[in-house]
């Protein structure tokens, strides 16, 4: 019955990449289960002289037995544990991360940026994104081709950055991304790369390219500073951007 069970399944099972250490630990017990009964299948029916002697042999009985409570214990154990951890991080994932876009949402790069404080020294770098004429694209096209639209444009910045980054929605079509030991010059010099990715790969919905662009205000702050003036100083640089033409990169202010 055990076996029965577990093949059915068994090819899936191996085809799938678990994402926690119970869960593949569980993966990893499922054959051993069903070598042990067949084992112990084949001990008793055809090791063992005959079926009277099988029932006087309670040693023999009393610990392949053992083994085979023990082992479905332990396994009930890990689906227990494996579930529970499962649901941790769906409520983690959903506490930090935006619906939409699947991005850190405000709370979750905060306590990121609360970290890099804690636990580091050097320069970090913060740029502050917006769509250009995001209402634009909701009025003409519809809120659908607005949501795609955020899409789009979170998955292009996110592919691109460095695998230590962070990048965040704060809300509506804003945009933080948070370099960490990263310098001005870097900061801007990303970017610019990522202004000119969006610019240069389009947007098609339904059938029609729609073309985004995307304003920068990039500045750099030091671990023990306060982060909610640079993010003010951001802001203004990004109104900088707009202010002179849209889609462009601005990390000096100009009065």
């Amino acid at each position: 019955a055990i076996c029965l069970i577990f093949s059915q399944n068994i090819i899936r099972l191996f085809q799938l990449k678990p994402p926690h250490r119970l869960d593949r630990l569980l993966r990893a017990c499922v054959p051993l289960i069903i070598m042990l009964a067949i084992g112990r299948a084949i001990l008793l029916y055809t090791l063992v002289e005959d079926y009277h002697h099988a029932n006087n042999d309670h040693l023999t009985l009393a610990s392949t037995q053992f083994l085979v409570f023990f082992m479905s214990l332990f396994i009930l154990t890990l689906l227990y544990g494996g579930t529970y951890q499962d649901i941790l991080t769906r409520l983690h994932e959903e506490r930090s991360t935006d619906p939409l876009t699947g991005l850190l949402n405000r709370r979750a790069i905060y306590e990121y940026l609360h970290y890099i404080q804690q636990n580091s020294v050097s320069e970090h770098a913060a740029i502050l994104c917006d769509i250009d004429y995001f209402k634009k694209i909701n009025d003409v096209y519809g809120h659908l081709a607005g949501d795609l639209a955020l899409k789009h444009v979170s998955q292009l910045l996110s592919d691109k950055l460095r695998h230590h980054d962070r990048i965040s929605r704060l809300g509506g079509e804003e945009f933080l991304i948070i370099l960490e030991n990263t310098s001005q010059r870097t900061a801007v010099n990303i970017a610019e790369r990522l202004r000119k990715l969006i610019e240069t790969t389009p947007f098609v919905y339904q059938g029609t390219t729609i073309q985004i662009t995307v304003s920068f205000g990039v500045s750099t702050f030091k671990s023990n500073e306060d982060f909610k003036p640079i993010l003010q100083l951001c802001d203004v640089l990004l109104y900088q951007a707009k202010k002179f033409g849209r889609n462009k990169v601005e990390s000096e202010l100009y009065t």
